[in-house]
């Protein structure tokens, strides 16, 4: 359900916010901002506002400038939480990479206010902000101790969901269709960032930071141990991905249901190549 050319006008308004980077910052940050544009090339990213209304057949020409705009910050969200992950996970990271994540942060936010709806409370996305912090902010004082919820991996992320949560309460969506939408997000999240840490099981548990890949271990899987490994974490992301299929099928305010279908095909894809792999090793 990718959008070409909402995604060329997402992209396009993000060359456009180039303008506001201060001179001195320019050069140092464009090589993130690059890796962010490419990260996106297909959308995954920027395009959550802009699917959500296509989802909900409401692509009014203001609300559809809205979502531009959205998309926008959560290119800068994304870059910020690169810089963040960088530094909180490589003591070598240059200590300069702390002005570009708030400048990136900073720009973010420029975005959404744009984007909002002053008549409408702003809590919702602050609030959204502040989990993802208390999120990583825990991760970083809790060491070598696995979370025991699949859920809690979401939060590390949940700063993606912003620009859609902004449009839902636009939308006046009823609040048990926004708390569906919401809890299926958070499944959809939870797998993509498990996808992530089953990648890195390995350097995030010699360096003490645990993660939702690392539960039920009590030391890091042997050789002959691996296979198995990787096939539960494989149906585990699987699970999560039918539990936000699910939870999505709930919102009565989508006319599809079919609103991560993108991101959850990927992963769901993935899974089962590597599921094969290991069913029929070469």
């Amino acid at each position: 359900m990718l959008d070409g050319n909402g995604l060329q006008n997402i992209h396009d308004l993000a060359k456009q916010s180039e303008n506001f980077w201060p001179e001195s910052l320019r050069s140092a940050l464009q090589v993130h901002w690059n890796k962010t544009i490419h990260d996106d090339a297909h959308g995954l990213i920027s395009t959550l506002s802009l699917n959500l209304l296509q989802s909900a057949n409401l692509e009014t020409k203001n609300l559809t400038t809205i979502a531009y705009k959205l998309g926008v910050a959560e290119l800068y969200f994304w870059t910020a939480a690169n810089l963040e992950d960088d530094l909180s996970d490589n003591s070598q990271a240059p200590k300069k990479y702390l002005p570009l994540l708030s400048l990136c942060r900073d720009l973010a936010w420029r975005y959404v206010y744009q984007a909002q709806n002053l008549k409408i409370k702003q809590e919702s996305s602050v609030e959204l902000a502040c989990q993802c912090h208390a999120t990583n902010f825990q991760e970083l004082s809790t060491k070598r101790k696995a979370p025991n919820e699949a859920l809690s991996a979401a939060n590390k992320s949940i700063f993606l969901l912003i620009g859609p949560m902004i449009l839902i309460k636009q939308l006046k969506w009823s609040k048990n269709d926004q708390d569906n939408f919401l809890l299926a997000a958070k499944y959809f999240l939870a797998a993509k960032q498990l996808a992530d840490d089953v990648y890195d099981y390995r350097e995030d548990w010699q360096t003490g930071h645990y993660s939702f890949a690392h539960y039920g271990l009590k030391q890091l899987p042997k050789k002959q141990e691996l296979p198995a490994y990787f096939k539960q974490q494989a149906n585990n992301i699987l699970t999560i991905c039918l539990k936000s299929r699910g939870q999505l099928k709930k919102v009565t305010s989508l006319q599809r249901c079919d609103y991560f279908d993108n991101q959850l095909s990927i992963l769901e894809a993935n899974c089962r190549l590597s599921l094969s792999k290991l069913e029929c090793p070469s």
